[in-house]
């Protein structure tokens, strides 16, 4: 299981790295705090809330400059939705520009997904856009070790 996890990461980076070669500075890349304090979103983040099955895992990883998630079925291993593409991020706006998805996500290729976040310690909170409810999205993440 281990060296499906480490292959499918090498395999995802190395796709990231070809892309910021083709994607550099399409969404600019400031990714600081007014007033100079940082947030590092930077790592590899596992998805905590909302729970997923039992059966499958959602993993976020975030480099100084694109994002990639991948969502699989940990007992057939495969890949049920995967997107990724570079990221801004000014103050607490976080925005992904889907450059790629795929399975249940394909919709939303080509879009712009903007979050508040808040990282505290190990954990990163996403907060989407008010709904016309006035409800919003809200993604908990877990940093990995």
């Amino acid at each position: 299981m281990k060296a499906r996890i480490v292959s499918m990461t090498i395999v995802v980076l190395a796709s990231m790295g070809v892309m910021e070669a083709s994607t550099a500075g399409s969404l600019g890349s400031s990714r600081h705090h007014p007033g100079g304090a940082s947030i590092s979103v930077v790592g590899t983040w596992q998805l905590v809330w909302p729970e997923k099955e039992a059966r499958e895992r959602e993993i976020k990883l975030i480099t100084p400059t694109h994002f990639t998630w991948t969502t699989w079925n940990t007992e057939t291993h495969h890949v049920l939705a995967s997107g990724g593409g570079p990221y801004t991020l000014v103050g607490r706006n976080y925005c992904e520009q889907l450059s790629f998805a795929q399975g249940e996500v394909e919709a939303v290729a080509g879009a712009v997904l903007c979050f508040d976040v808040h990282v505290k310690g190990d954990t990163l909170l996403q907060l989407g856009p008010l709904s016309a409810d006035g409800s919003r999205s809200r993604e908990v993440w877990k940093r990995l070790k």
